[in-house]
């Protein structure tokens, strides 16, 4: 898998593809390491999940992280393996969560 940082402007985390039947996850350069991370696992499991669906790049203002399963479900693991990495638990407020990785708040329902 190659993952490589680009400067994808301000509204998006970043996506994947393929190339040459290789997965490349491709993520915001500009956005926050921590927030890096999360992006690249929503990615890793869309690779691993839903080969051969088209999903959307991964985007900081929009409506559609809970707009369909495959999105809800890279979601979920995204914040579980943040939630492993970084040693969240259950007693540190949900908002802070996704606060101290810049991430919506729409995602809370999902913790």
């Amino acid at each position: 898998m190659n993952v490589q940082f680009n400067n994808l402007g301000s509204n998006i985390y970043g996506y994947n593809n393929n190339s040459h039947r290789i997965p490349m996850i491709v993520i915001n350069n500009t956005i926050d390491e921590r927030t890096q991370d999360g992006v690249c696992y929503h990615e890793i499991f869309h690779i691993r999940h839903h080969k051969g669906f088209n999903t959307q790049f991964f985007a900081i203002n929009t409506t559609s992280f809970l707009s369909d399963d495959n999105e809800t479900e890279a979601n979920k693991f995204m914040l579980a393996m943040l939630k492993e990495e970084y040693g969240w638990s259950k007693q540190e407020d949900v908002l802070d969560f996704l606060d101290f990785f810049k991430l919506p708040h729409e995602l809370a329902s999902l913790i």
